[in-house]
């Protein structure tokens, strides 16, 4: 197994501080929401970077839509909205997974 995990950066996550923290720790580009300006701007970095899926809290995703609109005729990059519940759930199982596929730890 690699000590390093290899960063994706064709893969990005918008949200809370706590939905996203899960992903930065094994190696994606997160992007947590304090405004709605955080999201514009993680939007301009999004594209900049070229990054090619992002997932977004819903929240974020339906208060922000008009952003997310211009980029229903584009190829890249593609904006999914994602739902996050308060009590631990398959997400955090799904990351769980993920950590220790990446690493062999949980």
């Amino acid at each position: 197994m690699p000590d390093k995990i290899i960063e994706n950066h064709n893969f990005a996550i918008i949200g809370r501080e706590e939905a996203v923290i899960s992903f930065k720790a094994i190696g994606f580009d997160t992007y947590p929401i304090i405004n709605d300006k955080s999201v514009r701007d993680a939007i301009k970095e999004i594209v900049s970077k070229a990054i090619k899926i992002c997932l977004v809290e819903e929240s974020f995703f339906v208060d922000n839509k008009d952003l997310f609109i211009d980029f229903k005729e584009k190829t890249f990059p593609i904006f999914v909205p994602f739902s996050v519940k308060e009590s631990k759930g398959s997400m955090e199982e799904l990351v769980k997974e993920i950590r220790l596929k990446a690493t062999g730890k949980i």
